[in-house]
């Protein structure tokens, strides 16, 4: 989800968390097998496993709202909501290839006790357009940013532990470390974290650790609170920065120009037993920049957040203000306030959810298809078509929706429509809006292995956007496969 569009580079001359998708029902594989041996079987019996279906998670609807999605197929088990490690969850991770291969061991049997796991995945992706100009030919379409192009989309490493937010009697804790490589390191960039990768010389793919945080689980406080201090992805959003977390392969572009992560201190409270309305409140350092950034662009930052789930479990509505300071012009200084509603059909194989936000800076440089300040670097933020003077308010507003359907439990369609308007041209570089419409599937080989073909439209309303500006229109088919481990 970083923020600053991918056509500066052109004008310029050239993102609940992720986690694991899915619990395992394959048995340990014998303690004599090797560690390699192991970790093939692991994927062998996901792709032809000994019994019809996992065994079921045990319930906790007596504690909390149970999820009302499966997952598998779709990528968690209820509405997305950030800052926290999901407040119904009893703390025990799900078991991938690694960790199986891992578990005869003395270092399996270490995580094991400590309720520690590692994981992580391999993202290829290509894509095929309709633009015919190929460095940047699909921007600000994302992540796609190259027209007839493939990629190494995301390589990760996870190592994390998480607390048990279910039980009501003791003090829990939890971490998360989270490693990057890839072409979408380009949307994660912090200033003054590894920045000069993405601001300065523009590497085609770079390394970048989106989250490095700490959970600290206070039942005593409401009916449970959960702390978490360091860099985490910001509150809200439908979609996902890490790629087994997202509906589809790409994403919307209302996804990739708003804020992404932010490093500080944000709580979660539920306010009931079963966790139906719940409370969000933090401060950090701003959006998408260090503590420690160079020319003052970090400064005191607040964050609210109110969700609330119908006590039918079939509405969800999420009202976010994400960053609140004084709004000046800066890297990714964005005044952002959001609402998200998530809907279970009466037929519970069909939801949709639809989030809207506006967002607007205060003294944008006058500047259109120019990178405002050159400290900055060939990537940095561009400043706005203001109608007089030398500065202005920018500000851009967009709307999306995914309606999904479940096929089976390894496979679901659907559809994303969305439209964004770049009021100011400050996000995409164009003043204009900008309509889309995707249609995705994804379909599950097994829970560690799975593919995600899609094809999308693409219209600019007032002025050539695509093909590096020479088009108002783009038609992509693009295709990803996740490799888990």
């Amino acid at each position: 989800m970083h923020r600053l569009p991918l056509v500066v580079v052109a004008t310029a001359g050239l993102a609940v968390a992720a986690g694991p998708v899915c619990a395992q029902s394959t048995a340990p594989a014998p303690a004599d097998s090797t560690f390699i041996g192991r970790f093939i079987d692991a994927y062998h019996e996901g792709l032809f496993p000994s019994s019809a279906e996992p065994t079921e998670a045990p319930s906790v609807a007596s504690v909390c709202l149970q999820g009302p999605f499966d997952s598998p197929p779709f990528p968690g088990s209820g509405p997305s909501y950030g800052g926290n490690p999901g407040m119904c969850q009893d703390g025990v991770a799900d078991s991938g290839p690694l960790i199986k291969a891992l578990a005869p061991t003395s270092l399996g049997q270490w995580l094991d006790r400590n309720r520690i796991t590692t994981y992580g995945w391999a993202e290829p992706g290509f894509d095929l357009s309709s633009s015919k100009t190929t460095k940047l030919g699909n921007a600000p379409a994302a992540y796609d940013f190259n027209a007839n192009a493939g990629y190494l989309n995301q390589a990760t490493f996870y190592l994390e532990r998480l607390p048990d937010t279910i039980q009501n009697d003791h003090v829990d804790w939890g971490f998360r470390i989270t490693n990057v490589y890839g072409t979408d390191y380009r949307y994660m960039t912090m200033y003054g974290l590894a920045s000069q990768q993405f601001l300065r010389e523009n590497k085609w793919a770079g390394w970048d650790i989106p989250m490095a945080y700490g959970d600290l689980y206070v039942p005593g406080i409401g009916y449970g609170t959960n702390f978490r201090l360091g860099r985490y992805i910001s509150l809200p959003d439908i979609e996902a920065q890490l790629a087994p977390d997202n509906y589809f392969y790409s994403h919307s572009i209302l996804y990739q120009t708003d804020p992404y992560t932010q490093i500080g201190l944000v709580a979660t409270t539920k306010l009931d037993p079963k966790g139906q309305w719940q409370i969000q409140y933090g401060i950090s350092a701003g959006n998408d920049v260090a503590p420690w950034a160079q020319h003052g662009e970090a400064q005191p930052t607040f964050t609210f957040g109110l969700n609330y789930t119908t006590a039918d479990n079939r509405n969800n509505v999420y009202l976010v203000a994400n960053s609140v300071n004084e709004g000046k012009f800066g890297y990714n200084n964005l005044q952002s306030y959001y609402a998200t509603w998530y809907h279970i059909f009466p037929n519970p194989k069909f939801h949709t959810a639809t989030e809207m936000w506006y967002m607007y800076e205060n003294k944008t440089p006058n500047a259109p298809n120019q990178i405002a300040y050159p400290f900055y670097g060939v990537n940095g933020p561009l400043g706005a078509y203001c109608r007089s003077g030398t500065q202005c308010q920018s500000h851009e507003w967009a709307i999306l929706n995914y309606t999904m359907y479940e096929i089976d439990r390894h496979n679901f369609v659907g559809i994303r429509t969305e439209f964004y308007d770049d009021l100011s041209g400050q996000r995409t570089g164009y003043q204009t809006g900008i309509f889309e419409a995707t249609i995705g599937w994804n379909h599950y080989f097994s829970d560690d292995i799975y593919i995600r073909p899609e094809i999308g439209q693409y219209h600019a309303l007032n002025m050539n956007v695509f093909d590096v500006g020479k088009k108002r229109d783009l038609t992509m088919f693009a295709m990803d496969m996740i490799v888990r481990y």
